[in-house]
């Protein structure tokens, strides 16, 4: 169980990622409050259809997932930690527009096993089978995922990182603080394919066999393992070359801000003439941005991030709205017949389901 940074809940942003401002007078003890206080050594394995549920089901971390295809969603976590180390393995079967940021003074890297053939973003750099990501604590990034989408995450706090290479390799202690500052990084195929069979079989002997992973010596093994093989993929890395995705960093920054400017104006119809109006392109600038990056149209995108925004509505017991009128209403849907298709549709559920789910759902984003 996650206890949460502050007990304090005013009006919950659903649609949005919380970024706490930096207090540079807090005390080292208050710091320490903010570290996530989670269940340790049990490998937990969540299966959901739900894809809100799913956005809320990776521990200490703020996530957003928006459906952007028709389809019903199947999603599974399967997650371990040990003291200071995070793992997991994400399955997610439909394409997604992810909002992530990972708990403070940590560091994630993002690794798809070697078999996943088809490429993920994270912003407007390719995840490929040749490359991770990687973001530093408490700064939001955007992910883009396909359909049938399967990685691997790893995430360290940043002290516990730097004490172990300081110690194992500390001719690079100094070369570890640069890394945060890149997004995607070019890795050894063996050595990537490695990392990822160690989270995998972790995971399994966890799942096979609850009393290894309380085993202070199999701990320690596993966690030394993790370390080791984290530092050594870093230190063998280099940095992408970004040259040749400058056409994909202008599309991603405009269907980013599309999508920005669609929150911002819950109750507007914004048509397509609008956005070009706000972005200053040209419709057909528009269209080759948005199927560029998702192979859809400007309009169904629109359409996608606010039933997203509905459908988180109204399964949040945070959410203001009680009928599915009202949800539906406030971000613009005034048809409600024809909303309910264009829900269904996306979704494979009536609105009406979803609001019914409020209150049932494991676990709760704020």
């Amino acid at each position: 169980m996650v206890v949460t940074m502050s007990s304090k809940i005013k009006d919950v942003d659903l649609h949005h990622l919380r970024i706490e401002p930096i207090n540079e007078t807090v005390s080292s003890q208050q710091e320490i409050s903010s570290t996530p206080i989670v269940d340790l050594n049990n490998v937990k394995v969540l299966k959901t259809d739900d894809v809100y549920q799913h956005a809320c089901n990776i521990t200490a971390w703020q996530q957003l997932y928006d459906q952007l295809k028709p389809g019903k969603f199947t999603g599974q976590l399967d997650e371990c930690w040990f003291e200071g180390i995070q793992f997991f393995k994400e399955y997610t079967s439909s394409a997604l527009r992810q909002s992530c940021m990972v708990w403070p003074k940590a560091v994630w890297l993002g690794i798809p096993p070697l078999s996943e053939t088809i490429d993920g973003y994270i912003g407007s750099q390719i995840i490929s089978k040749h490359t991770i990501a990687i973001r530093e604590g408490g700064k939001e990034f955007e992910l883009n995922t396909p359909d049938d989408y399967t990685i691997m995450g790893l995430v360290v706090d940043l002290d516990v990182l730097i004490k172990h290479i300081s110690c194992v390799y500390k001719e690079y202690e100094d070369y570890v603080l640069p890394f945060l500052s890149y997004t995607t990084l070019e890795v050894n195929s063996l050595q990537k394919q490695y990392i990822c069979q160690l989270i995998q079989q972790a995971l399994l002997a966890g799942m096979d066999n609850s009393n290894l992973t309380h085993h202070p010596s199999i701990i320690k093994t596993i966690r030394q393992d993790l370390l080791d093989n984290l530092a050594h993929l870093l230190f063998t890395s280099k940095q992408v070359d970004t040259k040749l995705s400058r056409t994909r960093v202008n599309y991603q920054k405009i269907v980013t801000k599309a999508r920005d400017y669609a929150l911002d104006h819950p109750q507007d119809i914004i048509t397509v003439s609008d956005l070009c109006e706000y972005l200053s392109v040209s419709r057909r600038t528009l269209q080759n941005c948005f199927q560029a990056v998702w192979g859809i149209s400007p309009y169904a995108y629109l359409k996608a991030i606010r039933l997203n925004a509905v459908r988180r509505e109204l399964e949040s017991r945070y959410s203001k709205h009680r009928t599915v009128q009202d949800a539906a209403m406030a971000w613009g849907f005034w048809h409600m017949s024809q909303f309910a298709i264009d829900y269904n549709n996306l979704f494979g559920e009536l609105p009406s389901q979803s609001l019914a789910a409020r209150g049932h759902l494991q676990t709760y984003w704020l």
